[in-house]
């Protein structure tokens, strides 16, 4: 029985900010191909995906951020911040890739499928209630989580975030509620500058932000992989 819903489609290869970009589509291209093939697609449920309103972005974002990342539609290049580019269907993109993951939690929520995992872009996790950088237009998680307390009245939220630089936007976002875990495992120092261990929430939410830096070393990484599989 396919109880998983992977989250996928051609849009989110339209985002493309440059051949010579880090975050290019490349990045889930063959993933898509491999998860194509006739053997593997009966194991998922490929949900058709929404784009979010304007209204659902503006609850992580100001109208300002999201006025900015609209007005960059059907420009071939344009440059939000040093390492943050556009072009003309990244906005299409970035709501499509929210989207998918309110989307997700939505046929979680209803019991339509036991869980879901969105293979969009942009990513989110540094995306600011007012800037977007570091690849990130919007917060797609920041977003999601905030259409749970929104819609399902949900109390309590765990954001795990395993990558290698710290998830500033997702932090920020939840810092002073007590209603969202936020708990981030990365590379420190390294960007966005944040994610030490002494930035632990505040107010409220004082003891509900929990920062895991680690040292650039391949090892402990091999060895954090080791364990939490």
């Amino acid at each position: 029985m396919r109880n998983t819903a992977i989250f996928k489609d051609k849009i989110f290869l339209a985002h493309d900010p440059g051949s010579t970009h880090i975050e290019s589509p490349g990045r889930i291209k063959r993933i898509y191909e491999i998860l194509n093939k006739g053997e593997n697609r009966e194991y998922f449920i490929e949900p058709e995906i929404t784009p979010v309103s304007k209204e659902k972005l503006l609850y992580n974002h100001t109208e300002n951020l999201v006025n900015q990342v609209a007005a960059t539609s059907g420009k071939i290049y344009s440059v939000l911040d040093v390492d943050t580019c556009t072009s003309g269907e990244s906005f299409n993109a970035a709501c499509h890739a929210v989207g998918a993951v309110v989307g997700a939690m939505d046929l979680i929520f209803n019991k339509s499928v036991d869980n879901g995992f969105g293979l969009v872009r942009p990513p989110g996790h540094h995306a600011e209630k007012n800037r977007s950088m570091g690849f990130c237009l919007f917060n797609n998680i920041a977003i999601a989580a905030q259409h749970a307390r929104k819609k399902y009245g949900i109390k309590r939220i765990f954001i795990v975030d395993w990558d290698v630089h710290h998830g500033n936007g997702t932090q920020n976002a939840f810092y002073e509620t007590d209603e969202v875990f936020y708990l981030s495992i990365h590379q420190y120092p390294l960007y966005p500058g944040t994610g030490s261990l002494r930035e632990t929430g505040s107010g409220k939410g004082q003891g509900y932000t929990l920062n895991i830096p680690l040292p650039g070393d391949r090892g402990i990484w091999s060895m954090l992989i080791f364990l939490t599989q």
